[in-house]
């Protein structure tokens, strides 16, 4: 399946790609524009319940967005780029799919997958099934993200550095 994204320059640099997903849920968005990525924490089960990360704005400030999404599912994973405990990385890749989920057949994320410029790949996290969207960077990096969240994850967007 071949999948168009919405591309808008939010800064000299700074893409806004996506989102990708249902239309469901509330917006959620960064209250900076991120400039780097510091680690990123997805909570799933059978579909993307919930993410959080950590990015330094353009000054330089370190930012920890709230949790987006609710508190269903049974795993906490966690991708460390920029750490001391981890040397210098980027977030290239992230794909996924999205699918009808509950009674009300709400399009949700139902899985995520983030590949790291060290080529560290994670997920997928979600079971999956449904459509698919992969957002795959040759030159830059993904530096933060936006989603539609309610219970879940509806849609998930991301912001780019080139």
């Amino acid at each position: 399946m071949n999948t168009a994204f919405c591309c808008a320059q939010v800064a000299d640099g700074i893409d806004k790609i996506g989102p990708c997903g249902g239309g469901g849920g509330e917006h959620c968005d960064v209250t900076k524009i991120p400039h780097s990525l510091e680690s990123i924490t997805v909570r799933n089960g059978l579909i993307v319940d919930s993410i959080q990360f950590s990015y330094r704005d353009r000054e330089g400030t370190l930012r920890t967005t709230e949790c987006w999404g609710g508190p269903g599912g049974f795993e906490d994973v966690t991708v460390r780029l920029n750490s001391v405990l981890v040397h210098l990385s980027t977030l290239k890749r992230m794909s996924g799919t999205y699918a009808p989920f509950s009674e009300d057949e709400t399009i949700v994320i139902t899985s995520l997958t983030f590949v790291t410029s060290d080529n560290v790949k994670y997920g997928p996290l979600g079971t999956g099934g449904g459509a698919t969207f992969d957002i795959h960077l040759t030159d830059g990096s993904i530096v933060g993200f936006f989603v539609r969240a309610g219970w879940f994850i509806d849609a998930i967007g991301v912001y780019v550095r080139r």
